[in-house]
């Protein structure tokens, strides 16, 4: 409306304003002016802030996803559950060493001597065992490896159960020995 009514204005008094001439002084003032103005600094609108958030907010989800991938990866190579034949095999081993050290320990109660003649053999066993579980350590679903450490468990408790059946059925001569 306001556009209309100077459109108009112009258009009326158009001939009032024809003869009129700038000053030549003016024009050069103008055009020195262009020369030496130096470019202006656009300020960022708005409209430039929301690209560079948006912009930041992809860069961050991309390494945020990356990282989750990474993370995922990761637990990939954990075992999750172990099976039910794992189990079993974790509990007879359980077993076998709870036998053993109890075995052992009633046979230093009973004859210490004898368990010292036993010991060094035990020694030597449990240095195998010591092997066998390293090697559990590096392969944990070799069957082969565990059974061969219940049979190494089990070996001991046999000698450990000799010697006991001995003090207990010769205990005058053992005494003597």
């Amino acid at each position: 409306m306001k556009k209309d009514r100077l459109s108009e204005f112009i258009g009326q008094n158009r001939s009032d304003f024809d003869h009129l001439q700038a000053p030549d002084h003016l024009w050069s003032q103008i055009e020195q002016g262009l020369d030496d103005a130096q470019p202006s600094i656009r300020k960022w609108s708005w409209h430039r802030y929301a690209v560079a958030a948006m912009f930041a907010l992809l860069l961050g989800s991309v390494f945020y996803i990356v990282k989750l991938q990474g993370d995922l990866k990761r637990m990939d190579d954990r075992p999750v559950a172990i099976s039910l034949e794992e189990q079993e095999q974790n509990e007879a081993l359980n077993f076998y060493a709870g036998e053993y050290q109890m075995k052992k320990a009633r046979l230093k109660a009973v004859n210490a001597a004898k368990f010292q003649d036993v010991e060094p053999d035990l020694k030597e066993l449990e240095a195998a065992f010591l092997e066998l579980k390293k090697e559990l350590g590096e392969n944990y679903k070799n069957e082969q490896v565990i059974k061969e450490l219940i049979n190494n468990y089990q070996l001991k408790i046999k000698i450990l159960e000799k010697m006991l059946d001995l003090i207990e059925q010769y205990p005058e001569e053992i005494k003597s020995l």
